[in-house]
C-alpha cells in the first residue's frame, strides 16, 4: 500500500499502481508522474477502448504489444 501526503495531509492512498498512474491528482499537488505512468495515461487517452496501467517497461512492452499492436496488425 502506498500513500501521498501533501502539506501533511493524505491526498491517496491505495496500490502503488493506482497511485502512481493517478497523472491528474499527482500533477494538482506538484508530483511529476514518472514516464511510464505518463505514457499510460496518454496511451489511455489517445486509444480508443483502452484503459492502459504500467509501472515497469516490461509491462509498458506487453501491454503496447498485447493491446495496442495487436489490434492494428502490429508486428514484432
Amino acid at each position: 500500500k502506498m500513500v501521498l501526503m501533501s502539506k501533511g495531509k493524505v491526498v491517496s492512498h491505495g496500490p502503488p499502481r493506482e497511485v502512481m498512474t493517478d497523472v491528474e491528482r499527482l500533477r494538482g499537488i506538484g508530483v511529476q508522474p514518472t514516464q511510464l505512468g505518463e505514457v499510460s495515461w496518454q496511451l489511455s487517452r489517445r486509444v480508443p477502448g483502452q484503459s492502459l496501467s504500467f509501472l515497469t517497461t516490461d509491462e509498458a512492452e506487453a501491454a503496447i504489444r498485447g493491446n495496442i499492436l495487436s489490434g492494428r496488425g502490429g508486428r514484432r
